[in-house]
């Protein structure tokens, strides 16, 4: 990886420029199959904040908001699909009623899941955390 989130603490404005390094290491897993990234963290974290440097990098996109009452967001572009679900208004039991199952068997497609704990059913490939720090910053953490 071209950086170690672990080790390095992030501003707010800071993630979009992480969010692109992501998204070039990602975009290039969709090729042959979807891949499926679950984003944890508290509320503020910046969550949506990494998934609109994601599709701002890969779409130029810039106006991505949370699908916190719509549920899913699907930014199709040259490079990939990128299909933005937020499960925090969700039961376990109502998400399986989103009917993911097409997105997670196309290739192309890289879905970015907010609130995965929730998903208890859909394997996730990687899991990023993201700490809001005591000044502010943002700690980022890959779990693959």
């Amino acid at each position: 990886m071209i950086f170690d989130p672990v080790d390095d603490a992030f501003s707010l404005a800071e993630l979009p420029i992480v969010a692109g390094r992501l998204a070039e290491i990602w975009v290039k897993e969709t090729v042959e199959r979807p891949l499926v990234v679950g984003l944890s963290g508290g509320m503020g974290a910046g969550k949506t904040t990494l998934v609109r440097g994601i599709v701002a990098h890969l779409q130029s996109l810039p106006e991505v908001t949370s699908p916190t009452f719509d549920l899913i967001h699907v930014h199709e572009g040259p490079r990939c699909t990128v299909v933005h679900i937020d499960l925090y208004r969700l039961s376990r039991d109502e998400v399986g009623a989103l009917d993911l199952d097409y997105y997670l068997q196309t290739p192309g497609v890289l879905m970015i899941i907010e609130w995965p704990e929730r998903a208890t059913d859909i394997v996730l490939d990687i899991i990023v955390t993201l700490t809001r720090l005591e000044n502010e910053n943002r700690q980022v953490r890959i779990n693959v």
